[in-house]
């Protein structure tokens, strides 16, 4: 009965999540036996379930070229109505989390007396974070004690910064609301969700604009670029193929979280020292930064072209 529900559930929940439950099981399990509620513990003859974890995805450079125009074009036509939210400036933040590789909480918990504004030498004390879980806003303490780090700022980010900056002596939440609390996870999610859709708003090939219509699977047809039909309750498809030159464009929907390992990834491949990468994420392991946070560069040909195989042929 046990092997028969682990099976079943394992096709409704996560790799991960199947084998938590399995060790929740089997625990309890071991507790009856040792309290002598029953003999032999059954889960020995239950086969556990095997932690497949999912690949992470990094933004490729053209994505994220995609997702500043996404950005500019969303901030610029939509300031009012259900983009309400865009107030706030998504460009500095995303390109923030992109050149910092900090966690989203991290990076809505940063305020302006962390940054060092030596010139050459700028940096940021990552120091707190948001608890997004906490009903009310509430600052903690970085994820672990390697959370407290200094990381450099790159000299467009700083550029940024300081167009943002209120004044020399500013403080406070760097990305906050007008009464000065820290930019809510949730709203900035919508937000996040609305800019991904923009991702696809035309043709990056020809530059042809998304069509108005679409049909969705019951044959309903759908005007004015309307994210769900109204008599199927469907949601617009994330991709679509443009009529002029066949290409197909798919909408970027990714987490906050992939701003982190697409930094930590291109500082891998980069060539920076492993204990460095660490100490800029956060990480308490490096080991964690190489197998979970490091992955296969866009251009890796190119490198293989020029440090290995070029060196050969020198």
């Amino acid at each position: 009965d046990i092997q028969d529900t682990l099976n079943t559930i394992e096709d409704m929940i996560s790799s991960n999540a199947a084998v938590k439950a399995f060790d929740i099981i089997n625990s309890a399990l071991n507790n009856a036996v040792a309290n002598d509620k029953i003999r032999k513990n059954p889960c020995i003859a239950v086969e556990r379930p095997r932690y497949t974890p999912k690949e992470k995805e990094i933004y490729t450079t053209e994505e994220m070229m995609r997702m500043y125009r996404a950005i500019r074009y969303i901030q610029s036509t939509c300031k009012h109505g259900k983009y309400h939210s865009l107030k706030h400036d998504y460009f500095t933040l995303y390109m923030f989390l992109l050149y910092t590789g900090v966690r989203i909480n991290e990076a809505l918990g940063t305020q302006w007396e962390d940054i060092t504004w030596t010139e050459g030498q700028e940096d940021i004390f990552i120091q707190r974070t948001i608890d997004i879980h906490a009903s009310k806003q509430r600052t903690t303490e970085p994820k672990t004690i390697a959370g407290k780090r200094h990381i450099p700022l790159d000299k467009r980010l700083v550029r940024r910064l300081k167009k943002l900056r209120p004044s020399e002596d500013a403080t406070g939440f760097i990305f906050a609301t007008r009464s000065g609390t820290a930019l809510g996870y949730h709203n900035a999610w919508k937000t996040w969700d609305a800019i991904g859709r923009e991702t696809a708003r035309d043709c990056p090939v020809c530059h042809t604009k998304r069509p108005n219509d679409w049909t969705c699977s019951h044959g309903h047809r759908v005007i004015r670029r309307a994210l769900v039909c109204k008599k199927c309750g469907e949601e617009r498809p994330e991709e679509w193929t443009c009529p002029e030159c066949g290409n197909l464009i798919k909408e970027i929907h990714r987490s906050f979280h992939t701003t982190r390992h697409t930094y930590c990834s291109y500082l891998v491949n980069a060539g920076v020292p492993i204990t460095t990468v660490q100490y800029l994420a956060g990480h308490a392991s490096s080991t964690v930064t190489l197998n979970t946070y490091s992955h296969k560069a866009e251009n890796y040909r190119a490198v293989l072209e020029d440090k290995i195989y070029g060196a050969r042929a020198k």
